[in-house]
């Protein structure tokens, strides 16, 4: 998702190059209130061209499935960009192999979900004191 936004939202960096990284970093923000004043000050008049603004409104669409500002109550496993996806995978790749048993896999989800568990508490511990 940064990737499109930064090759999207290119032109931004040389009128507001401070709204420019806040625009890059919309996805790992946690915070719905910066989230959404972000958009607010993207939306202004004259911030956007028609065609990056049609862009931005359609990611808008499926916030929800990149926005970390979104999944905060929703539990996604600790993903939410490619990267962490990648990783996943390295830790399937490394815990489980064509042979493991049944049981081994649910375990090793169980253990992944408990780990992501705890990241997520936190998370909004760490997000509710700011």
């Amino acid at each position: 998702m940064q990737r499109h936004f930064t090759s999207k939202f290119s032109s931004l960096s040389r009128t507001n190059k401070d709204l420019y990284r806040e625009t890059l970093n919309l996805p790992f923000i946690g915070k719905k209130t910066k989230f959404e004043d972000i958009i607010k000050r993207l939306k202004e008049d004259g911030v956007l061209s028609k065609d990056q603004l049609e862009y931005l409104n359609s990611k808008l669409e499926g916030k929800k499935l990149w926005a970390k500002s979104e999944n905060l109550t929703h539990f996604v496993i600790g993903i939410s960009t490619t990267s962490r996806i990648e990783s996943m995978h390295a830790v399937l790749r490394k815990e489980l192999n064509s042979n493991s048993r049944l049981g081994r896999v649910l375990e090793v989800f169980r253990e992944i979900e408990g780990i992501n568990i705890i990241n997520l508490s936190t998370n909004l511990k760490d997000t509710r004191k700011t």
